[in-house]
């Protein structure tokens, strides 16, 4: 996950994608993003849908 800076005193993370089916954040792309799937590497799902959690503005 990239930091993104609001400010010099602030920090957000860029969203996390989570396993749908285990909710693990070991996920890829499926054969490189060619078929717009993604592929869990802990109990193996592959599918389009996956979940997005933000995360919290930070201070430095």
């Amino acid at each position: 996950m990239k930091k993104r800076y609001i400010n010099k005193y602030c920090y957000s993370m860029d969203n996390m994608k989570v396993c749908p089916k285990c909710g693990s954040s070991n996920i890829t792309l499926y054969m490189g993003g060619k078929f717009g799937k993604y592929e869990c590497k802990n109990c193996g799902y592959i599918g389009a849908l996956v979940i997005e959690k933000e995360d919290e503005i930070k201070e430095i």
